[in-house]
């Protein structure tokens, strides 16, 4: 007998219920509760689509951290110029210091 005739023959002799808990009693699960077995399916399906959400965050985050990357070296950059500014700022004034008292000293008149 073919397979499809033998399980039409035994699902039409049988209540799907009543097939149901027969496997489940061959299986050695019939003190299973369906109920658990349906609430654990759902859990399943949720912390699935849990883990795909996760993915798409560690693509931002990684994006996130690119970004931040790149924040770091241009406020990098950004402190090593305000240091030479500062280094310079010093250079400046004391060149114009020795200037003034060279001019000072030759009697020269001071630029404005």
């Amino acid at each position: 007998m073919d397979m499809t005739k033998k399980i039409a023959r035994v699902v039409t002799e049988e209540s799907f219920p009543r097939l149901f808990q027969k496997e489940l009693k061959k299986a050695g699960l019939d003190k299973v509760n369906v109920d658990n077995i349906l609430d654990s399916a759902r859990v399943i399906r949720e912390n699935e689509q849990n883990l795909k959400d996760l993915g798409g965050l560690k693509k931002r985050l990684d994006i996130l951290d690119k970004i931040m990357t790149t924040v770091d070296k241009i406020a990098g950059g950004i402190d090593k110029y305000d240091k030479e500014q500062t280094l310079n700022s010093k250079t400046l004034s004391d060149h114009n210091d020795r200037l003034e008292k060279v001019e000072k000293h030759l009697n020269l008149p001071v630029a404005p």
